[in-house]
């Protein structure tokens, strides 16, 4: 019980640490988390990422770290979604999208793929 407390204190740790990097900014929050959701809970794992985060930060501005943030987390994608991520520059910043359009113009530029008795609409939802 005891060493099982103090791995979620290290994890805790750690966690506090990301938000600390990111000064609160919901994306790279997100981006992070997103990161961490697909390894396995290894506390080395997310000690690695702390370090090449803590690294990348100390040398560059924190917009700049950011990006590198949001670049660790697009290259984890699988090609097609990082097509449709990139997609979202073609917007001006702060732009509101409604999903119906995103949807069409993902089917359109021919991002979203048939699959197995499902329509183009719920496959790219």
């Amino acid at each position: 019980m005891i060493l099982m407390d103090v791995v979620r204190n290290e994890f805790k740790d750690i966690s506090w640490s990301f938000v600390k990097k990111c000064e609160g900014r919901p994306l790279a929050l997100l981006a992070i988390a997103g990161l961490l959701a697909f390894k396995v809970r290894n506390i080395g794992d997310w000690k690695k990422l702390n370090g090449k985060l803590l690294s990348e930060l100390e040398k560059k501005p924190i917009s700049t770290g950011i990006t590198y943030i949001l670049s660790l987390s697009y290259d984890d994608l699988p090609y097609y979604l990082q097509q449709c991520l990139l997609h979202f520059g073609i917007y001006p910043k702060d732009c509101e999208i409604e999903s119906t359009t995103l949807i069409r113009q993902w089917i359109a530029e021919g991002f979203v793929k048939y699959e197995n008795n499902i329509t183009l609409e719920e496959v790219a939802e």
